[in-house]
């Protein structure tokens, strides 16, 4: 797909997860670690599952995924489970956002 990282490769622009890493492994480490990574994912997830961006009304929903993905060690399938009992999973806005 592209280049190889190799030492000496930086993560830059982040808000907290800037970084020197050594090839894949270290980035994945320092990826899985971050808060950051952790609350995009949370919201992507969101999105795709709902199937259109967030808005104002989904911030209880949003909560929900964030907190079960933190309270479970990162735990992906709990992210999920958490993510189908919002109510914007369960109750789908029409076209209008209503």
């Amino acid at each position: 797909f592209g280049n190889e990282l190799h030492g000496g490769t930086e993560v830059l622009y982040t808000q907290t997860t800037d970084g020197e890493v050594d090839g894949v492994p270290e980035l994945a480490e320092l990826l899985a670690g971050s808060e950051e990574v952790h609350g995009c994912a949370s919201v992507q997830f969101f999105h795709y599952a709902v199937s259109r961006a967030s808005n104002a009304g989904d911030a209880c929903s949003l909560h929900m995924v964030s907190e079960a993905l933190a309270n479970s060690n990162n735990d992906i399938k709990e992210m999920f489970v958490a993510l189908t009992t919002t109510d914007a999973f369960r109750y789908r806005q029409n076209s209008t956002g209503q």
